[in-house]
């Protein structure tokens, strides 16, 4: 198969994947139409870019860490932490420099997130009078600002591999955390808060504030990652199979341990109330 017959067979089986995840991001916010319809018309506009500059960019990826808004939603799930991790770690490794993953990360923010501020656009051209316009580009701007993490995070990430070894899965999610950590984001964009309905991991605040809430979260989906690549990467530094159990059994631990001190603080609470 020629070159360029391989490049539009990918961009059309892309393009056909896309429809099911864009159709489902429209239906969770259905009742939200500024969100509902803002990732399907983005990506919309990203799909006829490609086709007319015949360059892939990461559409799937980027629809995969979408899922990641689901942590943030008022009825927050860790589900979307999941995804949204692991396609970020994907991104940052497949993009061709570290300025690609870093532009990639903040369209990430300008879409998934931004559209969380739609609010913004509106607010700006009813007391700013400002033209619409310019509250769209605050709302992005907004959104890029609140994955900075993720924009220290790229270019660190890179570096670990580009020794020729994979970092340990524990080095990933320490790393992350740390960034994470840094005071210099508007909103707290925390992995930390998707796990706010998942009350074993919950506890891990109790020692370790929402970075070790953070910590905790990630030492189970580094290693499901690692696996991942440990399975089906034909490229690039060998996985850490081994690295990635140990790691995974530390976040378990973790796990066991918020588990145990959940129940004893459902029985005290349980005895208080009989008092």
């Amino acid at each position: 198969m020629s070159k360029p017959t391989y490049a539009w067979g990918r961009f059309w089986l892309e393009t056909l994947a896309l429809v099911p995840l864009l159709a489902a991001w429209a239906w969770w916010f259905r009742d939200e139409p500024p969100i509902a319809l803002s990732v399907p018309v983005a990506f919309g506009f990203l799909t006829l870019l490609d086709a007319a500059r015949r360059v892939h960019s990461p559409r799937l990826i980027l629809c995969g860490m979408m899922g990641w808004v689901l942590s943030f939603t008022p009825d927050a799930t860790i589900a979307g932490t999941v995804p949204g991790f692991m396609c970020l770690l994907l991104l940052t490794e497949r993009a061709p420099t570290t300025r690609s993953a870093v532009f990639w990360i903040a369209t990430f923010g300008a879409v998934a997130i931004g559209v969380g501020y739609n609010w913004i656009a509106p607010t700006v051209e009813l007391f700013g009078g400002l033209p619409i316009s310019v509250g769209i580009l605050a709302a992005c701007a907004f959104g890029v600002l609140g994955t900075v993490h993720g924009l220290i995070f790229a270019p660190l990430y890179r570096a670990l591999l580009s020794r020729g070894r994979r970092p340990h899965p524990m080095t990933v999610a320490a790393l992350w955390v740390a960034c994470e950590s840094l005071p210099l984001r508007f909103f707290p964009w925390l992995v930390g808060y998707g796990a706010v309905n998942m009350p074993p991991l919950m506890q891990q605040a109790e020692w370790g504030g929402v970075p070790g809430v953070s910590f905790a979260v990630l030492c189970l989906i580094a290693p499901v990652y690692e696996w991942l690549r440990w399975g089906f990467a034909k490229s690039g530094p060998p996985a850490r199979p081994v690295a990635a159990l140990a790691t995974f059994l530390i976040g378990l631990a973790f796990f066991g341990w918020g588990h145990m001190r959940h129940l004893d603080v459902k029985a005290s609470q349980t005895a208080d109330a009989e008092d």
